[in-house]
């Protein structure tokens, strides 16, 4: 139970660090899934997203996972000069 919510209260506060730890912690057995997984598929969405947002305007949804860690979307988007910020709802 307690992983369990910690992954719901990751998401509602928008802990995307904490979801991504755990993430990880969850994978960190088999590496080559958790590369394949979260890390190859944020680099091939980079710029699938650039051309989606310099095309038109756009509402890019993923999995909390794909958010955070050194390599997540975030990290990326951001390194390249996109702002990049949460949208309470």
């Amino acid at each position: 139970m307690k992983k369990f919510l910690l992954t719901i209260l990751s998401l509602s506060l928008l802990n995307t660090e904490n979801l991504y730890q755990y993430m990880n912690s969850q994978m960190k057995n088999n590496k080559e899934f958790k590369t394949n997984l979260l890390d190859n598929r944020n680099a091939d969405w980079v710029p699938k997203i650039e051309k989606a947002i310099n095309e038109k305007s756009s509402f890019i949804a993923v999995g909390g996972g794909h958010l955070g860690g050194k390599k997540g979307l975030i990290k990326s988007l951001r390194s390249k000069g996109y702002k990049v910020e949460a949208v309470k709802l």
